[in-house]
């Protein structure tokens, strides 16, 4: 690679750095705004998101509605998401905090920049929130049952 293009590289990881951690900041402020009636189903979400994530070649390009870089780097699957979670309905709301972590936990997990690695750290952390609120069964369902278990 050419300094030319490794200089290039680096502007471009640095943008893309600062628009995710700025993107972070209004996630997590969707995400406390999220009730905690509702975190089990949050976590739910969370889980499927990843998991269709996973599935799909590459992972970080999960829920990106066109190849905006043609090397792979990245695609729109966080803006996707963020644009959801701005939503004031709560069940849009989210499916786009559950789709942007997704798609952020595997754009940052193999992370060489450290600003990246902090920003991972931040995704782990509330990965790790939303399932220690979701892990907590709703009243609702222990009450009713869940999944043809007696009440």
């Amino acid at each position: 690679m050419s300094i030319k293009a490794t200089i290039v590289h680096r502007v471009m990881v640095k943008a893309r750095s600062i628009r995710l951690l700025r993107q972070s900041k209004l996630i997590q402020i969707r995400l406390k705004n999220v009730p905690d009636s509702h975190k089990f189903q949050l976590s739910q979400l969370m889980q499927k998101e990843l998991g269709n994530a996973s599935r799909h070649n590459p992972p970080h390009l999960y829920g990106s509605t066109q190849d905006l870089n043609s090397h792979g780097s990245w695609g729109n699957g966080n803006d996707t998401g963020l644009d959801r979670a701005r939503s004031d309905n709560l069940q849009v709301c989210m499916r786009g905090i559950a789709l942007w972590i997704a798609v952020t936990y595997y754009e940052t997990k193999d992370a060489k920049s450290q600003t990246i690695q902090n920003l991972q750290r931040s995704v782990l952390s509330m990965m790790r929130e939303i399932r220690e609120a979701g892990s907590a069964r709703p009243d609702a369902f222990v009450k009713w049952g869940h999944r043809g278990e007696a009440a």
